[in-house]
């Protein structure tokens, strides 16, 4: 009788094994690859919004598309300045930084010029990349591609008027997590991540340009 009994344990003790450690190593497994997809496009996010907001300063709208974005980054130029010399210090201190810079031009201390940059340079500027995750290169033709697929995030403008009657554009950039998941299973943990949830960048119903992800 007790041989019976422990021959019938032998699969049950297995099964418990399984589930106590194997299932959680999947999962476990499952979210640090769900991790790199997220983070690769958050990053792309970041790149589309740093893209929008430049074209917004040009354009006083944002692009409503992605072949407008596009255009923009390749093909377009920004009028900027250039400044040789140095504003001295002491105008600095006694004026503040933006007009000091009037008066050492008005000095000769510096000389200010009219300058047309390709919008890329301003756009992704050392100061702007040097803050990049590395992990993920900035390659611009597929700046809207989601990674792992043939689609692209969605771009969404409208208005809103939220101050006293002023109109303010808003701008919403996002896909769902069953895109940007495709490939894993994602389906087996619908509490981490629902199908239909969005990864976004930015809102339609409030003036906000921020990612509604979780810093990890």
């Amino acid at each position: 009788m007790k041989k019976i009994i422990q021959i019938i344990l032998i699969p049950v003790i297995l099964v418990l094994a399984y589930l106590i450690y194997e299932i959680p190593a999947k999962e476990l497994d499952f979210k640090a690859k769900a991790k790199i997809r997220i983070d690769e496009n958050i990053q792309k996010l970041e790149d589309i919004k740093q893209a929008q907001i430049h074209y917004k300063q040009k354009h006083n709208r944002y692009a409503s598309d992605g072949e407008s974005l596009l255009n923009f980054l390749l093909s377009d130029s920004i009028s900027t300045t250039k400044k040789e010399g140095k504003t001295p210090d002491s105008l600095i201190s006694e004026y503040g930084l933006f007009k000091a810079d009037s008066i050492a031009e008005l000095r000769g201390y510096v000389v200010i010029t009219p300058d047309i940059i390709p919008a890329k340079s301003v756009v992704y500027d050392s100061i702007y990349m040097s803050k990049r995750n590395q992990l993920y290169k900035l390659y611009l033709p597929d700046l809207l591609q989601i990674p792992n697929t043939n689609k692209e995030y969605k771009i969404e403008t409208d208005q809103l008027e939220p101050y006293g009657g002023q109109i303010v554009q808003v701008l919403q950039i996002s896909s769902n997590y069953e895109t940007i998941l495709v490939g894993l299973d994602y389906k087996k943990y619908p509490n981490l991540y629902p199908a239909e949830d969005l990864l976004k960048i930015g809102s339609l119903t409030e003036v906000s340009l921020n990612g509604n992800w979780k810093i990890e």
